[in-house]
């Protein structure tokens, strides 16, 4: 029920339905991009407890940025693509009658009718949409979710123009090898209406790729690494002092049951003096 009722939002509403849909699954992308990197022990400096804040952003990008864009590029490269998937025949072929309406008044309009006819084929029109994808939407898409998640994070434009040059290669290199066969199989059998779904759908895995790409450059930082050693450090003395603290407790607990020997008058290390 819940997938019909979604069906039904897309096809009824697509761009509200996307752009929810996708700040709700750009937002457990950076979820789960949070908990690989507690688990792998490679969080950003200062990091003590789940950043809210960053999966508030990613939502708040997906909803309004993300998913829009998504809905009307689909649109419009379906549109563009047109001529790799139809042939349009006129609908005259009979080349005399054709002749005869040219030469009629008021009648040569109908010699321009045309009807559409399907390719047999589609692969070309699905290679046309994977390059545009690829070569075309994805670079430009990279850019501006780079540029948006610096400035709603505060960076300044200095670092923001960092992260475009020391980051653009490798997000779009992962982007080529997650998003290849996903586009190849999302163009090729899913009704246009719904590809910006099944994209949002493969961005929970995506845009965990993208989290952590944004925020790789602060894992290998001097002041992390310093940050990391003085950790490791701390661990280090606060496990000395807790074994000193059992030996002192031990020893304590033990004086303890020597004085209340001697006290009693019992034989032990602490004999009464003789009077």
């Amino acid at each position: 029920r819940l997938g019909r009722t979604l069906v039904h939002l897309a096809e009824r509403r697509p761009l509200a339905t996307q752009s929810v849909a996708s700040g709700v699954l750009y937002a457990c992308g950076d979820a789960i991009a949070q908990q690989v990197e507690r688990r792998l022990h490679i969080e950003s400096p200062g990091k003590h407890a789940y950043n809210w804040g960053r999966t508030a952003r990613m939502g708040f990008f997906g909803c309004a940025i993300g998913g829009p864009l998504m809905c009307l590029w689909y649109k419009q490269l379906d549109r563009a693509t047109t001529l790799y998937r139809l042939h349009f025949d006129p609908v005259l072929s009979h080349q005399g009658l054709t002749r005869l309406l040219e030469r009629t008044p008021g009648l040569k309009w109908v010699t321009s009718l045309h009807h559409a006819r399907e390719l047999p084929s589609v692969w070309t029109d699905v290679t046309a949409k994977l390059v545009a994808d690829l070569l075309f939407f994805t670079p430009a898409f990279i850019n501006v979710y780079l540029v948006t998640m610096g400035a709603l994070e505060g960076k300044s434009f200095a670092e923001i123009r960092h992260k475009l040059t020391g980051q653009f290669h490798n997000a779009w290199a992962t982007c080529m090898c997650l998003w290849l066969p996903v586009q190849l199989i999302n163009f090729r059998f899913v009704p246009v209406d719904f590809q910006g779904l099944v994209v949002a759908g493969a961005n929970v895995v995506w845009k965990s790729i993208l989290s952590f790409i944004m925020h790789f450059s602060d894992y290998n930082t001097d002041t992390y690494r310093e940050l990391q050693a003085a950790q490791t450090d701390a661990e280090h003395l606060i496990a000395i002092i807790r074994r000193q603290e059992d030996q002192i407790t031990g020893l304590t607990a033990e004086l303890r049951r020597l004085r209340a020997a001697r006290d009693a008058g019992e034989d032990g290390p602490f004999k009464p003096f003789p009077p």
